[in-house]
């Protein structure tokens, strides 16, 4: 549980943090790679980790990557230029991918099938409300004692659960005769960090129709390529390809990805419409967002508990993508009639509701699809899945958010730049004329409709696919080991 905090907590809990330490470095506009650094490290790591734990069991694999998160997080509060905290907290991320991943393989060692889900329900929560606190945590801290402190204070209670899991958790190895696989990690780590950094500045550092835009995804090709043909003849492969065979598997991979990729795409300007359209402080819309965070946290909790309680999964999944559904709908419709702030509460209520339900799960039906051998490799790579599309999403997002308001404005005859005006501060907006200021609002608002409704569609699709997963009682009875013909 320490475990996961921590890392979700890291997450986010250095945005607040930024500005103090751009003055107190004399930093450029390259500072928030502080938060870009942490998330790519994180998300590469993750696969990897997952296959170490399944070689190694994971309290040897838990125990370094603490070691790993407590000396960065050490790195980082004695950094003193841009350059060493930027490096200190791709090390950190490093370290905090396997903190948030290892959590989940050790429930699946600590727990049998039926009991995995009450379990993840309540790491699943304790992710949704750390990530979501992080931003205020760090505001708070920053404000009453320095940006430092925010790595300060994982040093106690990171050593403190590094204690615990060298003396109270059992170690599981599953596959000792393995070595792990350098040159399929080295190819995964590779094309991983390549797409990531492009979908991370892609807009705004380089443009879509770029030569680098286009050198990158070349190469992101390729070494997926390779990768995929290394991963096929090697005898012991870092990804075991005959995973996808399992329909339990291969559908939850698919139906997490569809469901992430539509919910952060259409979500990633909904603060911003809060502040810009229904004239919110920060305060507000912070309030707004932790009212779906902590429901995501009790959908969770809930759907997890239950789900052992009667070993029943498929109801809660098909629940979860239907009330996103419904939620992301309803987000469209109100804001396209310009509904008040207390109707988009209720409808990211019901939104974190579904997204808590669906997730603890999802994890448990793949955790149960596979055999114990798999247990790490199998909930590293739903993870990774949930987190790159999550970043596909967003970026997609961005672009597609970039186009429509090109269109519009080129329509209205307004001579602005829309990525200025997605980046710009709430300030400069209501800077405009009143004329050009309730065009610019008409066509942001328009366009976030138009995008949360496609967002809600592709959940219909997902819960069309929900419909192959394997019955409850094949999966809690582990019939779904069995491949596809």
């Amino acid at each position: 549980m320490i475990a996961t905090v921590l890392g979700a907590l890291d997450m986010n809990i250095v945005n607040s943090a930024l500005l103090q330490m751009a003055m107190e470095f004399d930093a450029s506009q390259y500072i928030g790679w502080a938060i870009t650094a942490y998330m790519i490290a994180m998300t590469t790591a993750t696969p990897l980790y997952g296959k170490l734990s399944d070689i190694y069991g994971c309290r040897r694999v838990f125990a370094a990557s603490f070691a790993i998160f407590l000396a960065a997080s050490l790195f980082c509060s004695l950094a003193m230029s841009e350059t060493q905290i930027i490096l200190a907290r791709a090390l950190q991320g490093l370290g905090g991918g396997g903190l948030l991943i290892l959590s989940q393989i050790a429930i699946a060692d600590l727990a049998s099938p039926r009991e995995r889900g009450k379990y993840q329900g309540i790491l699943v929560g304790a992710f949704m409300l750390s990530s979501a606190a992080g931003p205020t945590i760090g505001a708070f801290v920053t404000a009453h004692l320095s940006w430092q402190w925010i790595f300060y204070a994982n040093l106690p209670l990171g050593t403190l659960s590094l204690a615990l899991i060298l003396t109270g958790l059992r170690s599981v190895p599953r596959r000792l005769s393995q070595r792990f696989d350098i040159a399929g990690a080295l190819l995964f780590s590779a094309g991983s960090t390549a797409l990531l950094l492009l979908l991370a500045n892609i807009g705004s550092f380089i443009a879509w129709t770029s030569p680098m835009t286009v050198a990158i995804v070349g190469f992101v090709a390729v070494i997926g390529m390779l990768f995929l043909l290394q991963q096929s003849y090697t005898a012991q492969p870092m990804l075991d390809l005959n995973l996808f065979r399992r329909r339990a598997f291969s559908v939850a991979v698919a139906v997490t990805g569809v469901t992430t990729f539509s919910m952060l795409g259409a979500l990633v300007f909904l603060p911003r419409y809060f502040e810009i359209v229904l004239v919110q402080d920060p305060r507000q819309t912070e309030i707004m967002l932790m009212q779906q965070a902590a429901a995501m946290a009790i959908g969770a909790i809930a759907s997890g508990y239950l789900s052992s309680r009667f070993a029943l999964f498929k109801p809660f999944v098909l629940l979860g993508v239907f009330l996103e559904a419904v939620a992301l709908i309803s987000l469209s419709v109100f804001i396209a009639i310009g509904a008040n702030g207390v109707a988009l509460s209720l409808a990211l209520i019901c939104l974190g509701l579904g997204m808590g339900m669906f997730a603890p799960c999802m994890t448990v039906v793949v955790q149960n699809s596979v055999g114990d051998a798999n247990i790490g490799t199998s909930t590293a790579a739903i993870s990774y899945v949930r987190s790159l599309a999550g970043s596909l999403g967003a970026t997609l997002a961005g672009g597609m958010m970039v186009a429509w308001l090109t269109q519009d404005f080129a329509t209205i005859g307004l001579a602005m730049n829309p990525h200025a005006m997605i980046v710009a501060n709430v300030e400069q907006i209501r800077e405009l004329p009143p004329t050009i200021q309730a065009a610019v609002l008409e066509a942001y608002r328009i366009a976030l409709a138009v995008g949360l409704s496609v967002a809600g569609f592709l959940m219909v699709a997902a819960s069309m696919l929900l419909l192959m997963l394997p019955d409850d009682r094949q999966v809690f009875s582990g019939e779904a080991l069995a491949p596809r013909n």
